[in-house]
């Protein structure tokens, strides 16, 4: 049996198919600003180098959606690991957060464009005649005639 790569995703767990997305980018919001860029496959990821930074309350949206993730975020200095690299110091920030909830974003509605009333003509009191009557009806036979040509 044959499997196309689509298949193969409807196969794959939700877990596995994060992974094959790649990195998202998330926008961190201050005071209704955007203030920085944040990467990671999961909100999560992009809260925790947030927190690292020093950002306490950190609301993240995602680009292209109309969610904002919320955090509570801390930090606090804990000693490297033994095997770190010779630049790195020998204290380090690690990061904490929790989640408090999604807030979604309504998008803001479009007004509806009120069309122009059409001004009616005004009728002329004169009445016409039997005869231009029937050409006006002639020439709206013929323009559909020319119309079911055109198709």
């Amino acid at each position: 049996m044959i499997y196309y790569a689509w298949q193969r995703l409807l196969l794959k767990t939700k877990a596995e198919v994060l992974y094959l997305a790649g990195k998202r980018y998330f926008v961190l919001i201050r005071g209704g600003k955007e203030v920085s860029v944040f990467t990671g496959r999961q909100p999560r990821q992009a809260a925790l180098k947030a927190a690292s930074r020093g950002y306490t309350d950190i609301r993240l949206r995602e680009r292209g959606t109309n969610k904002i993730h919320i955090y509570k975020g801390s930090r606090k200095k804990v000693p490297a690991p033994f095997e770190r690299p010779e630049w790195m110091s020998s204290t380090v920030w690690k990061p904490n957060v929790r989640k408090i909830g999604i807030q979604k974003i309504e998008k803001p509605k479009k007004k509806a464009v009120k069309k122009k009333a059409k001004k009616k003509k005004v009728k002329k009191k004169a009445k016409k005649s039997k005869k231009s009557k029937k050409k006006s009806s002639r020439k709206k036979s013929t323009k559909k005639r020319s119309k079911r040509r055109r198709r």
